[in-house]
């Protein structure tokens, strides 16, 4: 009987030592590293571009085609905003997604009118929605300051200014940029920082005056970055 009161007193012993020493254990389990997301607001601004010429002719009784008259057209400077939400895959290598929101004039300038009426130049506002996926490349720079790539492609859809006109396309940019960091923390990771980008925006779609098939746009964006 008193070896096997020993034997519980041991055993007891023995659980009320491993209960700490366990959860001690489990305390010091290495945690998977926790994944920092940055969200960037700013503003873009979109060059002129020239979205060429067009002639309106018709065929006289011969045959023969006749101008009636030419129009040249293109866009004016474009202002938006832009916001996006990207998370690092790789020491080098971000994926993000952003939205954007664009206001630009499309400009026709009618001239050499058959019947010798004056020329003229109409313009019409358009507004432009897109959403897109990035992937994002940095190729230089250090813990404040990175240079970097970027690529990405998306979804897009133009109202006129009295939506009588929609239509919707498809985005496609790239482009070289910057991005550096005002504030850090005690690790010197990031916390507020600021981004500049040049980029070209190629579209396919949305409101057209032809039926070519690409548009061709510089672009400028900077933004404020927040990493938490």
């Amino acid at each position: 009987m008193t070896r096997r009161r020993d034997v519980l007193a041991a055993a007891a012993v023995l659980i009320v030592l491993a209960v700490p020493a366990r959860s001690w254990a489990q305390d010091e389990a290495p945690q998977p590293p926790r994944i920092p997301w940055e969200l960037a607001v700013g503003a873009i601004v979109i060059a002129p571009a020239s979205l060429g010429t067009i002639d309106a002719s018709l065929l006289d009784a011969n045959g023969n085609p006749v101008s009636l008259f030419r129009s040249r057209n293109d866009t004016r400077v474009g202002l938006g905003l832009e916001a996006s939400l990207g998370a690092p895959v790789s020491p080098r290598v971000d994926v993000e997604f952003s939205g954007g929101w664009t206001r630009f004039d499309v400009r026709a300038s009618i001239e050499d009118d058959f019947e010798d009426v004056p020329d003229v130049t109409l313009t019409e506002t358009l507004t432009r929605f897109s959403v897109e996926g990035a992937v994002l490349y940095r190729f230089a720079g250090g813990p404040r300051a990175a240079w970097f790539v970027r690529g990405g492609a998306g979804w897009l859809r133009e109202l006129s200014s009295d939506a009588a006109m929609a239509d919707d396309g498809l985005l496609v940019n790239g482009g070289v940029g910057v991005k550096y960091w005002m504030q850090t923390n005690a690790a010197g990771e990031g916390r507020f920082g600021i981004r500049a980008e040049v980029r070209v925006l190629t579209r396919k779609g949305g409101i057209d005056i032809d039926d070519r098939s690409f548009r061709m746009w510089p672009v400028a964006a900077g933004s404020a970055v927040f990493r938490f």
